[in-house]
Protein backbone atom coordinates (compact mmCIF):
# COMPACT_ATOMS: atom_id res chain seq x y z
CA UNK A 1 0.00 0.00 0.00
CA UNK A 2 1.17 3.35 -1.20
CA UNK A 3 2.41 5.95 1.41
CA UNK A 4 3.38 8.86 -0.86
CA UNK A 5 1.46 11.91 0.82
CA UNK A 6 1.63 13.23 -3.27
CA UNK A 7 -0.63 10.65 -4.68
CA UNK A 8 -3.01 11.24 -1.72
CA UNK A 9 -2.85 15.06 -2.53
CA UNK A 10 -3.52 14.74 -5.75
CA UNK A 11 -6.28 12.51 -4.94
CA UNK A 12 -7.95 14.96 -3.08
CA UNK A 13 -6.85 17.80 -5.76
CA UNK A 14 -9.19 15.82 -8.49
CA UNK A 15 -11.94 15.01 -5.80
CA UNK A 16 -11.94 18.65 -4.62
CA UNK A 17 -12.42 20.29 -8.34
CA UNK A 18 -14.78 17.67 -8.83
CA UNK A 19 -17.15 18.53 -6.40
CA UNK A 20 -17.09 22.30 -7.02
CA UNK A 21 -17.09 21.95 -10.62
CA UNK A 22 -19.42 18.93 -11.21
CA UNK A 23 -20.94 18.64 -8.27
CA UNK A 24 -22.16 21.43 -6.21
CA UNK A 25 -23.64 23.22 -9.49
CA UNK A 26 -26.55 20.51 -10.04
CA UNK A 27 -26.73 18.84 -6.29
CA UNK A 28 -29.90 20.94 -5.73
CA UNK A 29 -31.75 19.95 -8.98
CA UNK A 30 -30.84 16.30 -8.27
CA UNK A 31 -32.53 16.29 -4.91
CA UNK A 32 -35.62 17.98 -6.41
CA UNK A 33 -35.75 15.42 -9.34
CA UNK A 34 -34.73 12.88 -6.84
CA UNK A 35 -32.52 12.05 -9.59
CA UNK A 36 -29.16 9.62 -9.32
CA UNK A 37 -27.23 10.84 -12.25
CA UNK A 38 -25.03 8.34 -13.75
CA UNK A 39 -22.41 10.63 -15.33
CA UNK A 40 -21.80 12.66 -12.28
CA UNK A 41 -20.69 8.40 -10.94
CA UNK A 42 -18.75 8.21 -14.09
CA UNK A 43 -16.90 11.19 -13.48
CA UNK A 44 -16.28 10.63 -9.64
CA UNK A 45 -14.55 7.21 -11.27
CA UNK A 46 -12.36 9.37 -13.11
CA UNK A 47 -11.04 11.21 -10.02
CA UNK A 48 -9.61 7.71 -8.61
CA UNK A 49 -12.04 7.74 -5.84
CA UNK A 50 -13.95 4.65 -6.41
CA UNK A 51 -10.32 2.81 -6.87
CA UNK A 52 -8.17 4.51 -4.38
CA UNK A 53 -8.16 2.00 -1.77
CA UNK A 54 -7.63 -1.27 -4.15
CA UNK A 55 -4.11 -2.29 -4.78
CA UNK A 56 -2.62 -1.20 -8.17
CA UNK A 57 -2.55 -4.78 -8.92
CA UNK A 58 -6.61 -5.00 -9.43
CA UNK A 59 -6.29 -1.46 -11.17
CA UNK A 60 -6.15 0.60 -7.92
CA UNK A 61 -4.63 3.46 -6.74
CA UNK A 62 -2.98 1.56 -3.60
CA UNK A 63 -3.59 4.26 -1.10
CA UNK A 64 -5.00 3.83 3.01
CA UNK A 65 -7.64 4.64 4.79
CA UNK A 66 -6.39 8.17 5.51
CA UNK A 67 -6.52 9.59 2.03
CA UNK A 68 -10.16 8.04 1.01
CA UNK A 69 -11.33 9.74 4.08
CA UNK A 70 -9.87 13.13 3.39
CA UNK A 71 -11.36 12.75 -0.39
CA UNK A 72 -14.83 11.88 1.07
CA UNK A 73 -14.92 14.71 3.41
CA UNK A 74 -13.95 16.86 0.66
CA UNK A 75 -16.37 15.78 -1.58
CA UNK A 76 -19.29 16.66 1.15
CA UNK A 77 -18.14 19.32 2.15
CA UNK A 78 -17.71 21.03 -0.77
CA UNK A 79 -20.12 19.20 -3.72
CA UNK A 80 -22.85 20.03 -0.95
CA UNK A 81 -24.21 16.40 -1.66
CA UNK A 82 -24.64 13.91 1.03
CA UNK A 83 -26.95 11.42 -1.53
CA UNK A 84 -23.73 10.73 -3.79
CA UNK A 85 -21.59 9.95 -0.23
CA UNK A 86 -24.49 7.70 0.63
CA UNK A 87 -24.73 5.93 -2.89
CA UNK A 88 -20.84 5.47 -2.07
CA UNK A 89 -20.73 3.87 0.99
CA UNK A 90 -22.03 0.33 0.08
CA UNK A 91 -19.85 0.79 -3.45
CA UNK A 92 -16.80 1.40 -1.48
CA UNK A 93 -18.04 -1.42 0.90
CA UNK A 94 -18.42 -3.90 -1.82
CA UNK A 95 -15.30 -3.40 -3.82
CA UNK A 96 -12.85 -2.78 -1.30
CA UNK A 97 -14.32 -5.28 1.72
CA UNK A 98 -16.02 -7.98 -0.23
CA UNK A 99 -15.05 -8.64 -3.82
CA UNK A 100 -11.29 -7.31 -3.26
CA UNK A 101 -10.51 -9.41 -0.15
CA UNK A 102 -12.61 -12.06 -0.16
CA UNK A 103 -13.53 -13.04 -4.01
CA UNK A 104 -12.04 -15.50 -6.31
CA UNK A 105 -9.91 -14.01 -9.27
CA UNK A 106 -12.05 -14.57 -11.51
CA UNK A 107 -14.81 -12.44 -9.49
CA UNK A 108 -12.32 -10.06 -9.32
CA UNK A 109 -11.54 -10.19 -13.03
CA UNK A 110 -15.11 -9.78 -13.54
CA UNK A 111 -16.52 -7.50 -11.57
CA UNK A 112 -14.10 -4.63 -10.56
CA UNK A 113 -13.09 -3.24 -13.45
CA UNK A 114 -16.64 -2.11 -14.38
CA UNK A 115 -17.29 -1.23 -10.78
CA UNK A 116 -14.06 1.10 -10.46
CA UNK A 117 -14.79 2.90 -13.86
CA UNK A 118 -18.21 3.94 -12.85
CA UNK A 119 -19.87 1.55 -15.80
CA UNK A 120 -22.02 -0.49 -13.24
CA UNK A 121 -23.39 0.67 -9.93
CA UNK A 122 -23.21 -1.81 -6.95
CA UNK A 123 -26.04 -2.40 -3.85
CA UNK A 124 -25.78 -4.44 -1.12
CA UNK A 125 -29.27 -6.00 -0.71
CA UNK A 126 -29.36 -7.45 2.73
CA UNK A 127 -32.32 -5.27 4.85
CA UNK A 128 -35.76 -7.01 4.56
CA UNK A 129 -39.21 -5.49 5.68
CA UNK A 130 -39.51 -4.58 8.38
CA UNK A 131 -36.56 -5.26 10.43
CA UNK A 132 -33.99 -4.34 8.21
CA UNK A 133 -30.57 -6.87 8.51
CA UNK A 134 -31.45 -8.22 11.13
CA UNK A 135 -30.68 -11.99 10.53
CA UNK A 136 -33.28 -13.00 13.12
CA UNK A 137 -36.03 -11.77 10.79
CA UNK A 138 -34.65 -12.36 7.34
CA UNK A 139 -36.76 -14.84 4.48
CA UNK A 140 -34.86 -14.74 1.49
CA UNK A 141 -33.30 -18.35 0.75
CA UNK A 142 -31.22 -19.96 -1.37
CA UNK A 143 -31.72 -23.63 -2.57
CA UNK A 144 -28.74 -25.33 -4.17
CA UNK A 145 -28.97 -27.54 -7.40
CA UNK A 146 -25.78 -29.07 -8.60
CA UNK A 147 -23.62 -25.93 -9.21
CA UNK A 148 -26.80 -23.44 -9.33
CA UNK A 149 -28.50 -21.50 -6.51
CA UNK A 150 -31.88 -21.04 -6.86
CA UNK A 151 -32.33 -17.11 -4.73
CA UNK A 152 -35.97 -16.51 -3.60
CA UNK A 153 -36.84 -13.46 -1.53
CA UNK A 154 -37.81 -9.54 -1.30
CA UNK A 155 -35.31 -7.19 0.01
CA UNK A 156 -35.60 -3.26 1.57
CA UNK A 157 -34.24 -0.24 1.86
CA UNK A 158 -31.49 -1.07 -1.23
CA UNK A 159 -29.28 1.69 -1.04
CA UNK A 160 -28.66 2.16 -4.95
CA UNK A 161 -31.47 -0.56 -5.35
CA UNK A 162 -33.12 1.01 -8.56
CA UNK A 163 -30.32 1.81 -10.02
CA UNK A 164 -28.24 -0.93 -9.56
CA UNK A 165 -26.70 -3.13 -11.99
CA UNK A 166 -24.84 -5.51 -9.80
CA UNK A 167 -26.92 -6.97 -6.26
CA UNK A 168 -24.86 -8.38 -3.11
CA UNK A 169 -27.44 -10.63 -1.64
CA UNK A 170 -27.75 -12.19 1.70
CA UNK A 171 -29.94 -15.37 1.76
CA UNK A 172 -30.37 -18.35 4.26
CA UNK A 173 -28.81 -21.47 2.72
CA UNK A 174 -28.27 -23.75 5.49
CA UNK A 175 -30.87 -24.24 8.72
CA UNK A 176 -30.35 -26.44 11.47
CA UNK A 177 -31.77 -26.74 15.36
CA UNK A 178 -33.60 -23.38 14.56
CA UNK A 179 -29.89 -21.73 13.46
CA UNK A 180 -29.57 -20.43 10.30
CA UNK A 181 -26.57 -20.35 7.97
CA UNK A 182 -26.36 -17.30 5.50
CA UNK A 183 -23.94 -17.22 2.06
CA UNK A 184 -23.37 -14.13 0.15
CA UNK A 185 -24.08 -13.86 -3.75
CA UNK A 186 -23.73 -11.94 -6.46
CA UNK A 187 -26.45 -11.56 -8.50
CA UNK A 188 -26.89 -9.25 -11.86
CA UNK A 189 -29.74 -7.20 -12.58
CA UNK A 190 -29.81 -8.98 -16.16
CA UNK A 191 -30.35 -12.27 -14.45
CA UNK A 192 -34.21 -13.14 -15.29
CA UNK A 193 -35.94 -12.97 -11.65
CA UNK A 194 -34.64 -9.86 -10.89
CA UNK A 195 -37.24 -6.84 -10.46
CA UNK A 196 -37.50 -3.39 -8.80
CA UNK A 197 -40.64 -3.38 -7.24
CA UNK A 198 -40.63 0.04 -5.76
CA UNK A 199 -38.67 3.14 -4.85
CA UNK A 200 -38.72 3.81 -1.70
CA UNK A 201 -39.50 7.45 -0.84
CA UNK A 202 -37.01 9.28 1.86
CA UNK A 203 -37.41 12.65 3.19
CA UNK A 204 -33.66 13.00 2.85
CA UNK A 205 -30.66 12.16 0.72
CA UNK A 206 -33.42 12.09 -1.79
CA UNK A 207 -31.04 11.51 -4.98
CA UNK A 208 -29.32 8.23 -3.09
CA UNK A 209 -32.19 5.92 -4.34
CA UNK A 210 -33.29 3.87 -2.09
CA UNK A 211 -35.64 0.40 -3.61
CA UNK A 212 -37.48 -3.02 -2.78
CA UNK A 213 -36.56 -5.28 -5.22
CA UNK A 214 -37.51 -8.98 -5.60
CA UNK A 215 -35.32 -11.68 -6.23
CA UNK A 216 -37.89 -14.65 -7.74
CA UNK A 217 -36.32 -17.69 -8.57
CA UNK A 218 -33.10 -16.30 -9.33
CA UNK A 219 -30.54 -18.70 -10.78
CA UNK A 220 -27.29 -17.91 -9.89
CA UNK A 221 -24.31 -20.08 -10.32
CA UNK A 222 -22.15 -21.35 -7.74
CA UNK A 223 -19.01 -18.98 -9.52
CA UNK A 224 -21.14 -16.12 -8.37
CA UNK A 225 -21.29 -17.44 -4.23
CA UNK A 226 -18.90 -14.95 -2.69
CA UNK A 227 -16.86 -15.40 1.41
CA UNK A 228 -17.50 -18.39 3.22
CA UNK A 229 -20.37 -20.68 2.68
CA UNK A 230 -22.65 -20.36 5.23
CA UNK A 231 -20.49 -17.56 6.48
CA UNK A 232 -22.01 -14.08 5.04
CA UNK A 233 -22.86 -12.83 8.82
CA UNK A 234 -19.03 -12.07 8.83
CA UNK A 235 -19.20 -10.39 5.53
CA UNK A 236 -22.32 -8.46 6.58
CA UNK A 237 -20.32 -7.21 9.70
CA UNK A 238 -17.34 -6.05 7.61
CA UNK A 239 -19.56 -4.16 5.55
CA UNK A 240 -21.31 -2.42 8.41
CA UNK A 241 -18.07 -1.58 9.90
CA UNK A 242 -16.96 0.11 6.52
CA UNK A 243 -20.18 2.30 5.65
CA UNK A 244 -19.86 3.64 9.30
CA UNK A 245 -16.26 4.00 8.83
CA UNK A 246 -16.84 5.75 5.30
CA UNK A 247 -20.01 7.46 6.93
CA UNK A 248 -17.70 9.53 9.64
CA UNK A 249 -15.51 10.83 6.98
CA UNK A 250 -18.63 12.39 5.07
CA UNK A 251 -20.81 13.37 7.69
CA UNK A 252 -17.70 15.51 9.55
CA UNK A 253 -17.52 16.85 5.87
CA UNK A 254 -21.19 17.94 5.62
CA UNK A 255 -21.34 19.33 9.19
CA UNK A 256 -18.60 22.07 8.60
CA UNK A 257 -20.56 22.70 5.35
CA UNK A 258 -23.52 23.07 7.19
CA UNK A 259 -21.44 25.84 10.00
CA UNK A 260 -20.95 27.59 6.78
CA UNK A 261 -24.80 27.80 5.58
CA UNK A 262 -25.89 28.91 8.48
CA UNK A 263 -23.63 31.45 10.05
CA UNK A 264 -24.13 33.19 6.67
CA UNK A 265 -27.99 32.93 7.60
CA UNK A 266 -27.96 33.91 11.22
CA UNK A 267 -25.22 36.60 10.95
CA UNK A 268 -27.47 39.45 11.33
CA UNK A 269 -28.94 38.00 14.55
CA UNK A 270 -25.40 36.48 16.56
CA UNK A 271 -24.20 39.77 17.17
CA UNK A 272 -27.08 40.72 19.32
CA UNK A 273 -28.01 37.33 20.80
CA UNK A 274 -24.61 35.80 22.55
CA UNK A 275 -26.70 32.89 22.87
CA UNK A 276 -26.99 32.34 19.31
CA UNK A 277 -23.60 33.18 18.57
CA UNK A 278 -22.17 30.63 21.04
CA UNK A 279 -24.46 27.75 19.61
CA UNK A 280 -22.65 29.24 16.39
CA UNK A 281 -19.57 28.63 18.14
CA UNK A 282 -20.28 25.19 19.43
CA UNK A 283 -20.98 23.91 15.72
CA UNK A 284 -17.63 24.90 14.28
CA UNK A 285 -16.40 23.13 17.59
CA UNK A 286 -18.50 20.35 17.27
CA UNK A 287 -17.91 20.11 13.30
CA UNK A 288 -13.55 20.25 14.02
CA UNK A 289 -14.55 17.20 16.84
CA UNK A 290 -15.94 15.21 14.03
CA UNK A 291 -13.25 15.61 11.62
CA UNK A 292 -10.84 14.42 14.63
CA UNK A 293 -13.12 11.93 15.16
CA UNK A 294 -13.02 10.69 11.75
CA UNK A 295 -9.58 10.54 11.00
CA UNK A 296 -8.81 8.86 14.13
CA UNK A 297 -10.82 5.86 12.76
CA UNK A 298 -9.08 6.50 9.34
CA UNK A 299 -6.21 6.06 11.12
CA UNK A 300 -7.09 3.03 13.32
CA UNK A 301 -8.90 1.38 9.98
CA UNK A 302 -6.04 -0.72 9.28
CA UNK A 303 -6.36 -2.85 11.90
CA UNK A 304 -10.13 -3.77 10.97
CA UNK A 305 -8.75 -5.46 7.35
CA UNK A 306 -7.90 -8.41 9.32
CA UNK A 307 -9.99 -10.77 10.51
CA UNK A 308 -13.44 -10.36 12.49
CA UNK A 309 -11.24 -12.74 15.20
CA UNK A 310 -10.58 -8.99 16.05
CA UNK A 311 -13.82 -7.95 17.73
CA UNK A 312 -13.48 -7.80 21.47
CA UNK A 313 -9.67 -6.85 21.33
CA UNK A 314 -8.53 -3.52 22.19
CA UNK A 315 -8.27 -1.94 19.44
CA UNK A 316 -11.99 -3.06 18.52
CA UNK A 317 -12.83 -1.43 21.71
CA UNK A 318 -11.25 1.69 20.31
CA UNK A 319 -12.49 1.66 16.71
CA UNK A 320 -16.07 1.23 18.15
CA UNK A 321 -15.34 3.65 20.79
CA UNK A 322 -14.53 6.52 18.08
CA UNK A 323 -17.58 5.82 16.25
CA UNK A 324 -19.90 5.83 18.97
CA UNK A 325 -18.68 9.55 19.40
CA UNK A 326 -18.79 10.41 16.23
CA UNK A 327 -22.70 9.67 16.48
CA UNK A 328 -23.12 11.54 19.42
CA UNK A 329 -20.62 14.60 18.14
CA UNK A 330 -23.59 14.47 15.61
CA UNK A 331 -26.39 14.37 17.90
CA UNK A 332 -25.40 17.55 19.70
CA UNK A 333 -24.58 19.05 16.53
CA UNK A 334 -28.12 18.70 15.42
CA UNK A 335 -29.25 19.98 19.05
CA UNK A 336 -26.91 23.04 18.69
CA UNK A 337 -28.25 23.80 15.14
CA UNK A 338 -31.85 23.79 16.36
CA UNK A 339 -31.02 26.15 18.87
CA UNK A 340 -29.08 28.61 16.40
CA UNK A 341 -31.93 28.47 13.95
CA UNK A 342 -34.81 28.93 16.07
CA UNK A 343 -36.98 31.79 14.34
CA UNK A 344 -34.72 31.52 11.49
CA UNK A 345 -36.15 28.99 9.57
CA UNK A 346 -33.82 28.45 5.97
CA UNK A 347 -35.59 29.28 3.16
CA UNK A 348 -37.66 25.93 1.32
CA UNK A 349 -35.26 24.33 -1.23
CA UNK A 350 -31.94 26.58 -0.05
CA UNK A 351 -28.69 24.55 0.28
CA UNK A 352 -28.88 25.09 4.20
CA UNK A 353 -32.52 23.85 4.06
CA UNK A 354 -31.43 20.40 2.22
CA UNK A 355 -28.12 20.62 4.71
CA UNK A 356 -30.17 20.42 7.71
CA UNK A 357 -32.93 17.82 6.28
CA UNK A 358 -29.70 15.39 5.44
CA UNK A 359 -28.23 15.58 8.51
CA UNK A 360 -31.08 13.32 9.80
CA UNK A 361 -28.86 10.76 8.05
CA UNK A 362 -26.89 10.82 11.06
CA UNK A 363 -30.09 9.26 13.39
CA UNK A 364 -30.01 6.06 11.03
CA UNK A 365 -29.16 3.27 13.15
CA UNK A 366 -29.40 4.68 16.09
CA UNK A 367 -30.78 1.43 17.94
CA UNK A 368 -27.82 -0.54 16.73
CA UNK A 369 -25.87 2.06 18.01
CA UNK A 370 -27.70 2.23 21.22
CA UNK A 371 -26.97 -1.91 21.33
CA UNK A 372 -23.52 -1.56 20.29
CA UNK A 373 -22.73 1.49 23.43
CA UNK A 374 -24.31 -1.22 25.31
CA UNK A 375 -21.68 -3.73 24.50
CA UNK A 376 -19.16 -1.50 25.09
CA UNK A 377 -20.17 -0.36 28.83
CA UNK A 378 -20.75 -4.18 29.68
CA UNK A 379 -17.32 -5.16 28.29
CA UNK A 380 -16.15 -2.38 30.32
CA UNK A 381 -17.62 -3.53 33.48
CA UNK A 382 -16.52 -6.98 32.93
CA UNK A 383 -12.73 -5.57 32.99
CA UNK A 384 -13.20 -3.98 36.03
CA UNK A 385 -14.66 -6.05 37.89
CA UNK A 386 -11.48 -8.43 37.16
CA UNK A 387 -8.95 -5.65 38.43
CA UNK A 388 -8.10 -6.08 42.17
CA UNK A 389 -9.27 -3.58 44.55
CA UNK A 390 -6.17 -2.07 45.33
CA UNK A 391 -5.55 -1.68 41.79
CA UNK A 392 -8.76 0.40 41.11
CA UNK A 393 -7.34 3.93 42.72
Amino acid sequence: MKSSSADAAALLERVERFARDEVAPTAAARDREARFDRAIWRGLADTGLLRALLPEAQGGLGLGFEALSGALRALAEQGGDLSLCVSLAPALSIMNLVIARRGTDAQKTRFLPRLVSGEWVPAVAFSELPHGANPKHLATRAERHGDTWIVDGLKAFVTNGTEADLYLVMAITEEKDGRMGFSAFLVERSAPGVAVEERMAIDFVRAAPHGIIRFKEVRTPEENRIGPLHGALAISRKLREGEDAIGASTIAGHMARTVGLAASLAAGAVGADPDRAEALGALRALAEQATAQADRVAALWPTRMGSVEQRGSREDERFLATLLAGRETARLFHERLGALLQDLSPKPDSDLERAVRDLSLSRIGGGAAKREMVRLGQRLAARAGTVPPTSRR
